[in-house]
């Protein structure tokens, strides 16, 4: 009994040294990411370390208690396209399910840089170009990849993951994020993704199209679609969470609302506009047509008709998806129940799938 209790004392004492080493390489870390004079390579080295240590609960508190969160959020519009990343994932793992370092994001304005980056970084994929055709499957950790629409794919992709779990189980965060036009912003960036793999890997694609109409996307530029398509679907990923949460906090769909009152139908009413119904009908039958992606949209679209549903809509025969341009929620509802009903694209979607 003796041994177990002294060693059972050691393991505590390990422990312990293992907590405190963290912090006090926590705080090396937050200093040397504060010096505006120390080199990329040790900031980028220091965010690697870092994402390992925030995955700890106890540490994630102390990296925001120490500084290590408002330095963090400071870097996600730094100059280094992998200083960008890695900020934005480090931030990710550390306020992913934890909700006080969650409220102290906000506090720090970390949504809203969030918005400010995501805005800025998305611009690159307004247009392609034939450097694209040039990319090869591991370049996005060379440093000296000059492609810059495809550096603009990665950041994107790890902004999304550090902006989704930020408001991810938030009442809180969610709410503002969407007061914030968080609805406007996800709808620019899913239609940028969608006009991006639509136009191809070149502004004037060479050569014949495929038999059904697609763009000639080459074995060359396939790595670049399979990156466009996965942040589509950690967009549509966001949408479906969002929505699924809404309802779970409004009471007139079954929900529980806060003590203080406060309900999740700021993000309902963002997420199941007319114009977000047309957009997830549009994409379900882009070129990202495999069956993960097929699953996003599928289950986004399900949601809003469970939220249709039971808000009273109902099937029309003789519907018009163009007719009037009403903004109550119930006529917008009834809408997106109908177009998603009557959308010959979703049905050849699903019959793609079945296949």
């Amino acid at each position: 009994m003796q041994l177990l209790w002294k060693k059972r004392q050691l393991e505590l004492k390990d422990a312990e040294s293992k907590i405190h080493n963290s912090a006090k390489a926590m705080q090396t870390g937050t200093d040397i990411l504060l010096n505006t004079s120390s080199h990329d390579n040790d900031k980028i080295q220091i965010l690697k370390n870092m994402e390992y240590e925030v995955q700890q609960l106890d540490n994630a508190m102390d990296f925001a208690t120490i500084g290590g969160l408002a330095a963090t959020i400071n870097l996600l519009d730094h100059s280094n396209f992998k200083i960008r990343k890695y900020a934005a994932w480090v931030i990710g793992t550390a306020v992913k399910n934890y909700d006080q370092v969650q409220e102290e994001l906000l506090k720090l304005g970390g949504i809203d840089t969030f918005i400010n980056v995501i805005q800025l970084e998305s611009k690159g994929l307004a247009t392609t170009t034939e450097t694209i055709a040039k990319k090869t499957s591991n370049d996005d950790e060379d440093e000296n990849n000059n492609n810059e629409e495809v550096k603009t794919i990665d950041v994107i992709g790890k902004q999304l993951y550090g902006l989704g779990a930020s408001i991810r189980g938030s009442l809180r965060n969610s709410n503002y994020f969407f007061q914030r036009n968080g609805s406007k912003l996800l709808y620019k960036l899913l239609n940028m993704i969608k006009k991006a793999i639509d136009v191809g890997p070149l502004n004037q694609v060479a050569g014949p199209q495929t038999t059904n109409g697609d763009r000639a996307w080459t074995p060359e530029t396939m790595v670049l679609k399979r990156k466009l398509c996965g942040v589509q679907n950690k967009v549509l990923n966001l949408i479906g969470d969002n929505l699924n949460f809404a309802i779970d906090t409004i009471q007139h769909f079954g929900g529980v609302e806060m003590q203080d009152g406060t309900n999740g139908m700021l993000i309902a009413r963002s997420l199941t506009t007319v114009e977000w119904c047309k957009m997830l009908n549009d994409i379900s039958e882009s070129l990202c047509d495999d069956d993960v992606s097929r699953e996003k949209i599928l289950r986004a679209l399900q949601i809003i008709l469970q939220i249709a549903k039971r808000n009273g809509a109902t099937y029309e025969d003789n519907f018009d998806a163009t007719a009037g341009n009403n903004n109550d929620d119930n006529i917008s509802l009834s809408k997106c129940f109908n177009i998603i009903h009557h959308s010959n694209k979703l049905k050849t979607a699903l019959n793609g799938w079945k296949k």
